[in-house]
């Protein structure tokens, strides 16, 4: 499928302030148009949209997200508007 979208997390592992909040991550997952990340507070959301859109570097592992076999502009728009950010990937 050309317009369909691939995210790859590959034992992705991140912590901050000696609190780990992924280890051995691993998501290989398909998309067309939208991928909703959807979880409790306090479960790494966040995180991972900032890990995904390199504001973070996973301290192990490595995420990619791709279209067709190349690099995607991908924006994320936070769901709180206390914690709103908008960013892309070109």
């Amino acid at each position: 499928m050309s317009d369909c979208f691939t995210l790859i997390c590959n034992n992705v592992e991140t912590a901050f302030n000696q609190e780990k909040i992924f280890s051995n991550l691993r998501i290989d997952c398909s998309f067309k148009k939208v991928l909703l990340i959807k979880g409790p507070v306090g479960s790494g959301k966040t995180t991972l949209l900032k890990l995904i859109s390199k504001i973070y570097k996973p301290q192990k592992g490595e995420i990619t997200i791709r279209k067709a076999g190349m690099p995607a502009n991908i924006y994320y728009i936070h769901s709180n508007p206390e914690f709103n950010f908008v960013t892309g990937l070109y």
